[in-house]
């Protein structure tokens, strides 16, 4: 029986509700819960100028130590990706979790200096198989704006839905963008997770 979000927690998403293992590795990634050590360079990613802004969730902390009181108290799960040299180089956080509707939100900041290297997406591919295979969550609901949207445009309609739009929301990088909510389907992405994880080359896995 799938877990309801309440339960949820890092330590379950090592095995699906069917018994075989989910997936924690990816090409170039591996999958780890935040750990008090990371929070200076997550400090320094969420304050750096082409990531404020874009943190729909809250607004970035003034000090280091704001920061790790927040990350503290702060109900919101958090993962790291890291090379396997153990370098991390992807934040997630899943956060606005709504168990009874089973819908949540997630937030991907790639360390900057690994701007159009794609793995900010390899990293939320990772974490949404795991997410769909160990919980009861139907949908998983992400921000993001212009500028970004068309680094991964090609995955509109095959991957997630744009499901509404905010015009000239945010000023960044000298002017007016628009703010895009987006939207990833349980059942759609379940129906290519095999195709995912083999181009991503996911461990472990197995075929359902």
């Amino acid at each position: 029986m799938q877990q309801n979000l309440t339960d949820w927690d890092v330590a379950d998403l090592a095995r699906t509700a069917e018994g075989r293992p989910a997936p924690t590795r990816s090409r170039h990634l591996r999958l780890r819960a935040v750990d008090p050590a990371d929070h200076p360079l997550l400090y320094q990613w969420e304050n750096h100028p082409e990531v404020r802004g874009l943190l729909g969730y809250r607004e970035p902390a003034p000090s280091l130590g704001i920061f790790e009181e927040r990350m503290r108290l702060d109900p919101t799960r958090q993962l790291v990706a890291t090379r396997p040299d153990g370098t991390p180089v992807v934040w997630l956080s899943l956060y606005n979790r709504n168990a009874a509707d089973g819908y949540a939100w997630l937030s991907v900041v790639a360390d900057p200096g690994t701007r159009s290297t794609g793995l900010g997406i390899e990293a939320a591919a990772l974490f949404l198989t795991q997410l769909f295979l160990t919980t009861a969550m139907r949908k998983i609901y992400a921000d993001s704006y212009d500028n970004a949207l068309r680094q991964y445009r090609s995955g509109i309609d095959r991957y997630f839905r744009v499901e509404a739009r905010l015009r000239e929301h945010i000023f960044l990088d000298g002017r007016y963008r628009d703010r895009f909510t987006i939207a990833v389907y349980r059942d759609e992405w379940l129906k290519k997770a095999g195709r995912i994880a083999r181009a991503l080359r996911f461990e472990p896995w197995t075929e359902g």
